[in-house]
């Protein structure tokens, strides 16, 4: 847990860079030029190649039974399904802020393009926080408490956001504030469960079960962009913050099923 939040953080951090840089781009009078920041991503891509080249990746041999099939089937069991459920969950709601908040900022909060745009930004900055903190924090804890107390600091900002939305202000600017630092407690997420679930699989079939969890991540991202997408375009703007809310809330729920019948199956 504490390597993975770490690698994670050092991935905000590149979103961070990467939106600052975008929005004062696309808000200053070399506006037209935005598509050249994509040459430097490529540069950058270059050099990732480069120094992914001079590592030396120690991987496992594959196995005499090389059926696919055969071993996935050893990952239908309820414990790995209620996992893939809650990663699926969770980068479903990680998507739901880093795409969708600018938007909600812009269309719904009435600020300017520049500040929409680093709202994401902000987002990261909280986000690499979270993973450094936890990074450093996590052997003191129980990884399942950590995770349940993380998620349950989200729902109480989301509760408070809805509670100022509806009984406040529905622009306020105190929301504006207040996204962003969700990201300190849903950043944890996702490195926890994911280093949890990994130590308890066979190290000959870590590649396998990594790639799963990578096709779920996408899936979640890609699902949730499909019905934010939905949402925003018929006008909805008003119950973003109730959608996240109630979409984590099933993320709590079905985590909790899965340290549960986690802790059953591991305790035998």
């Amino acid at each position: 847990a504490k390597t993975m939040n770490s690698v994670e953080a050092s991935f905000m951090i590149g979103i961070f860079v990467v939106n600052t840089g975008f929005g004062w781009l696309i808000s200053s009078q070399y506006s037209e030029f935005w598509r050249f920041g994509f040459l430097m991503i490529a540069l950058l891509s270059v050099i990732t190649i480069f120094l992914l080249s001079k590592i030396e990746i120690t991987e496992s041999k594959p196995s005499g039974n090389n059926n696919i099939f055969s071993e996935l089937s050893g990952f239908t069991t309820p414990v790995v399904t209620l996992f893939l459920a809650v990663i699926f969950f969770i980068v479903f709601v990680e998507q739901g802020f880093n795409s969708w908040l600018p938007s909600f900022y812009k269309n719904h909060l009435k600020v300017n393009s520049f500040f929409a745009l680093q709202a994401t930004s902000f987002l990261s900055l909280f986000s690499y926080a979270g993973r450094i903190v936890t990074a450093n924090i996590i052997r003191r804890f129980s990884l399942s408490k950590y995770y349940v107390t993380c998620i349950s600091l989200i729902i109480a900002l989301l509760i408070i956001i809805l509670g100022i939305q509806y009984f406040d202000s529905e622009d306020s600017r105190l929301i504006l504030f207040l996204f962003p630092v969700i990201g300190l407690f849903l950043s944890p997420l996702y490195p926890v469960v994911n280093s949890k679930m990994i130590t308890l699989i066979d190290k000959e079939k870590v590649n396998l079960f990594t790639s799963l969890i990578v096709i779920f991540s996408s899936l979640g991202s890609s699902v949730s962009s499909i019905i934010m997408a939905i949402l925003f375009g018929k006008q909805l703007l008003n119950f973003y913050p109730l959608y996240i809310l109630c979409t984590v809330i099933l993320l709590f729920v079905i985590s909790l099923m899965y340290f549960n019948v986690s802790k059953r199956k591991y305790r035998k």
